[in-house]
């Protein structure tokens, strides 16, 4: 959320966002959000810590009560921002995430379903939407582990497509060569017969050979 460096550009949004939070929220939730990411201060220049308000973390049988709070809190920001524009979340190397962080991921975006991200704020007309790009190394996830589980979870309340991205032939790392070094591909295939040896036809690693 970086809406400090240009107010103006973003006023539309800015003010889907100011409505939709102060009608779903109470002040203590907007106070929590602000703490969070900074940048949504400027929405809400008048929200302040409250006076001899203590920043220590919440003791420990309050942390369980504390997450579910954020979760929601967080929930209601994000149908906020993706009720009227589109949202892009990446995540990389998925294959390396523990349990509860797949886990909490596939349980948010399993809820944040495409027919209900403005009808449940009483948005309506809005263009805005939520994609998620994972990406993940297929031969370091089982396919009954709990990875694969989750995306079924997901497919169940929104379209998850499986994008299966192999090493490059040949033919296509001469091609890749030859636009990187501006050359004919003519010039080019004999270094890529090397590079493509060397490298296995990866493309992240022929960039780093190079």
């Amino acid at each position: 959320v970086c809406l400090a460096t240009n107010f103006t550009s973003y006023s539309p949004l800015v003010n889907i966002i100011h409505r939709t939070l102060m009608s779903s929220i109470d002040m203590e939730g907007i106070r929590e959000l602000c703490a969070i990411l900074p940048n949504l201060a400027f929405i809400f220049p008048n929200v302040t810590k409250p006076v001899g308000q203590s920043s220590r973390l919440s003791p420990i049988g309050e942390i369980g009560a504390r997450r579910n709070r954020l979760d929601y809190l967080f929930h209601v920001l994000v149908k906020s921002l993706c009720s009227t524009v589109r949202l892009v979340f990446a995540l990389d190397d998925m294959q390396w995430a523990d349990l509860l962080s797949i886990t909490v991921v596939a349980t948010f975006f399993g809820t944040v379903d495409q027919t209900s991200i403005g009808s449940n704020l009483g948005i309506t007309g809005g263009n805005g939407g939520i994609l998620l790009l994972g990406s993940y190394r297929d031969n370091e996830v089982d396919n009954d582990g709990f990875l694969m589980n989750q995306m079924k979870y997901l497919s169940l309340s929104m379209q998850v497509t499986f994008v299966s991205i192999g090493e490059l032939s040949k033919e296509s790392t001469n091609k890749m060569l030859s636009s990187m070094l501006c050359l004919p591909t003519r010039l080019t295939s004999s270094l890529a017969t090397i590079v493509h040896q060397k490298t296995c036809g990866n493309a992240m690693f022929i960039k780093e050979f190079l």
